[in-house]
């Protein structure tokens, strides 16, 4: 029998980056059932210093997605750097690596961008 695969979606931020309290703001609008599929992470300790978990997945930048399955939370799955990046690549990570179903993903997604022109 197969084991099924869960994966941790993190987005690693600083809490005086501009793209990062956009992108808080982003997934805040987007659905509750979403918003439990992505956990932010600080990128640094309260001394200034990358977290662990930071150097060993070698995030160096702020706003960054890194994919992680569960039982091996160092070996980055995916790996994207930036706000745009993030939001363009989000609703592929979603339906790769969440148990969202498709169609919310994208009806989700059509109403952020929707509000982006507003």
């Amino acid at each position: 029998m197969e084991q099924e695969l869960n994966y941790t979606i993190a987005i690693f931020s600083q809490t005086l980056c501009e793209p990062c309290i956009k992108l808080k703001e982003d997934v805040r609008n987007m659905s509750e059932r979403i918003q439990r599929k992505i956990e932010f992470f600080p990128m640094k300790t309260i001394t200034g210093n990358r977290t662990a978990w930071c150097d060993s997945l070698e995030v160096a930048i702020t706003p960054t997605l890194v994919v992680v399955e569960d039982n091996d939370c160092d070996k980055p799955i995916e790996f994207i750097v930036g706000r745009k990046a993030i939001l363009g690549e989000l609703p592929d990570i979603l339906k790769l690596y969440s148990d969202i179903d498709h169609e919310h993903i994208d009806s989700s997604f059509i109403n952020v961008k929707e509000s982006e022109h507003r």
